[in-house]
């Protein structure tokens, strides 16, 4: 049973290898009794937006990364920038040029929802990009490389990484590890992701696709299947960033935004429980975790951050927190604590800081 009743949530980083079982797990905060203001500011909009955001942590700083910004006069493909909350560099593009099949920023083509990860040495980001070729347009999967978080990344291969075209193409990618999953731990890691299809004529209901990921992260191994459909009224027509994450007991869940469309008032942010990475997930309770509320309407497109000292956090987008009524979105953070039935909104305190510069960062994959 999830304790709150509204949220959103954004970027998310995934446990080390051994997350659920190993680790020391952070106190769990108290539970948030005003859910009229449950978030954090971590960066304001700068003069573009910043849809979407996620952060890696390494020492001494965090990296942020966003999709194709409005308002942005670079026409940066994928915006991102450096530091801690309170103290960013500015945006910066940490993919400069887009593989052959993408539409670059610059020609009208809008790059979503960069998912940073680290597979050994290597930093991978996933993308969603629109392809050149493709009539009606749509988005597909795409995976670059680079040796550090703050890029140049370079994607791999000569086409997209995944595209389903009858299903409306595909976004918000992210990787996933489970060790108890059916691949074991030989074979942890998977791929999430959400089919467009409310991008169809006319659209369908979307659905969230899992499938297993190479240990190096760079193509599938096996067939995907769906695992999740808006099964509450308040998350239709369009459900979208899926975020798969491990609680501190090793259960899987799935974070989400739903509702009319992330520039609508009932645009928020759910829940759900899964039987594994492959399994069937279905929301728990009958409205959402955080929803419209005095820090900003349409709370959502979230990922999860578990940051260094193993707290749970929702990065997510509302419109006008923090800013007035500025046209342009900040990202914000809500603290996700955890109990045996599942996550709640909890009193926020302070936003951690990264790891010290001479400490290494959390093993990421």
């Amino acid at each position: 049973m999830i304790i709150s009743a509204t949220v959103t949530a954004v970027s998310l980083i995934l446990a080390t290898r051994t997350a659920a079982t190993s680790l020391a797990v952070a106190v769990e905060p108290p539970p948030l009794t005003d859910l009229s203001r449950p978030g954090l500011a971590v960066a304001p909009a700068q003069g573009i937006d910043l849809p979407d955001p996620m952060m890696v942590s390494t020492p001494g700083r965090y990296y942020m990364y966003v999709s194709t910004a409005f308002g942005d006069p670079r026409h940066l493909n994928v915006p991102a920038e450096s530091g801690v909350p309170g103290r960013w560099s500015a945006p910066f593009d940490a993919m400069p040029v887009l593989p052959d099949w993408a539409f670059p920023t610059l020609k009208g083509g809008r790059t979503w929802d960069p998912y940073v990860q680290k597979f050994g040495r290597t930093w991978l980001m996933y993308f969603s990009s629109l392809v050149r070729t493709y009539q009606p347009q749509v988005h597909c999967l795409g995976v670059a490389r680079a040796s550090s978080p703050d890029g140049p990344f370079v994607a791999v291969g000569n086409g997209p990484m995944v595209c389903q075209r009858d299903q409306g193409g595909d976004i918000d990618v992210q990787p996933f590890y489970d060790a108890r999953g059916p691949g074991g731990s030989a074979h942890p890691w998977y791929l999430v992701w959400k089919s467009d299809d409310n991008n169809l004529h006319p659209p369908r209901p979307t659905e969230v696709w899992v499938a297993p990921l190479a240990n190096d992260g760079l193509s599938l191994t096996g067939p995907a299947r769906v695992v999740f459909r808006a099964d509450q009224p308040w998350e239709k027509p369009v459900m979208e960033a899926p975020q798969m994450v491990l609680s501190p007991d090793g259960q899987v869940w799935l974070f989400f935004s739903g509702g009319r469309g992330f520039y609508t008032s009932t645009y928020a942010m759910g829940a759900a429980v899964c039987t594994g990475p492959m399994g069937t997930c279905h929301t728990v309770g009958q409205g959402p975790l955080i929803s419209s509320n005095a820090q900003g309407q349409a709370p959502g497109e979230e990922t999860v951050f578990i940051a260094p000292d193993r707290s749970y956090w929702l990065l997510y987008n509302p419109w006008h927190t923090g800013d007035g009524y500025a046209l342009f979105r900040p990202a914000e953070a809500v603290r996700i604590g955890w109990t045996a039935r599942g996550p709640y909104v909890g009193r926020p305190g302070t936003f951690p800081p990264p790891p010290p510069a001479r400490e290494r960062a959390p093993r990421l994959g």
